[in-house]
């Protein structure tokens, strides 16, 4: 089963929804994890996710590391053998026949995305369980590649743009 992990935290209301309607082709579950404090953000990921939506309590200790960890520990505990992180802000491009051939096929762990540009990929694909940690309280890592990784050559992850106080902010993290 492959399973979204969704942190939804404060002022994604607007946002969250099409975060999650973007693995609507593909995703069997959405976990989404309530770090706390908005209801709105919360009833609006549970209305995107549908009957597919699934729901733990984190409560936040500000260490976005710590709340990943917990959701990929959630989603092996609901069932999930893989877990695809997905931030508000994010978008997934994915074909949904592609995506299940690779994971059929491919030993490793963890499965890189590219960002939109093809600058640069992130960790995006957790095979659960996942012996591996997120380290760093606020630009989390995944910390380690003992799993194995591979980057999927189709499909890729956007990220909104932020606003020059959104950056700033984020910056000073």
């Amino acid at each position: 089963m492959i399973m979204t992990t969704t942190l939804v935290g404060q002022g994604c209301a607007d946002i969250v929804g099409d975060a999650i309607a973007s693995t609507a082709d593909w995703a069997d579950a959405h976990l989404l994890i309530d770090t706390g404090g908005d209801t709105e953000a919360m009833d609006a990921a549970r209305t995107a996710a549908g009957d597919r939506a699934r729901a733990a309590a984190f409560a936040w200790i500000d260490d976005y590391s710590a709340a990943r960890n917990f959701a990929l520990d959630e989603a092996t505990r609901q069932g999930a053998t893989w877990a695809v992180t997905l931030d508000p802000d994010e978008r997934i491009h994915l074909d949904a026949g592609d995506l299940r051939a690779a994971l059929g096929s491919t030993d490793a762990g963890c499965l890189l995305l590219h960002e939109q540009s093809g600058r640069y990929a992130k960790e995006r694909l957790f095979r659960l369980p996942c012996t591996e940690r997120f380290s760093g309280i606020v630009h989390e890592a995944f910390a380690g590649y003992r799993v194995g990784a591979e980057t999927l050559p189709a499909g890729f992850f956007e990220e909104l743009p932020k606003s020059p106080d959104a950056l700033d902010s984020k910056s000073w993290r």
